[in-house]
């Protein structure tokens, strides 16, 4: 699955940029906390924090983006100036947020297909999509499972 950056460019809105994606990341960390098995939360996550740079590019997968976000300092965190406001965490936080989500959306992929007890709640449109992302992590990353 692939996410499309319309209308948002990397040079324009960088601030703004970087506070919406603080806050995608703080509502899916927060409902997967609500919710352990939580499908939408972890796609979501996985998605949000490999989709930190690289907004310029058009269609962007969450593989790619992870690694350009890894590799670029800019992305540390800043102090917070506002109550409200959440700032990103550093990049070895959204590295960790990363490897939970694709581990966590594995997990429920593979139980779900078994059909094992108590995983059998998940929309199966949703399920491959989750499935559909970790297979283009993989290949982007070039690792065979």
């Amino acid at each position: 699955m692939a996410a499309t950056a319309s209308g948002a460019t990397a040079g324009a809105g960088g601030g703004a940029y970087q506070q919406h994606m603080a806050e995608a990341i703080k509502r899916f960390t927060r409902s997967i906390e609500l919710c352990d098995d939580y499908l939408r939360g972890y796609y979501g996550l996985k998605l949000v924090s490999g989709f930190m740079k690289g907004v310029g590019s058009g269609v962007l997968t969450a593989a790619k983006v992870t690694t350009r976000l890894l590799k670029d300092p800019a992305t540390k965190s800043t102090k917070q100036t506002d109550e409200d406001e959440f700032t990103l965490p550093d990049v070895r936080t959204i590295e960790r947020l990363n490897e939970l989500a694709t581990a966590k959306l594995a997990e429920i992929v593979r139980r779900n297909t078994a059909k094992e007890e108590g995983w059998r709640g998940y929309d199966e449109r949703e399920v491959a999509a989750a499935q559909e992302l970790l297979s283009q992590d993989v290949a982007a990353s070039g690792i065979e499972r």
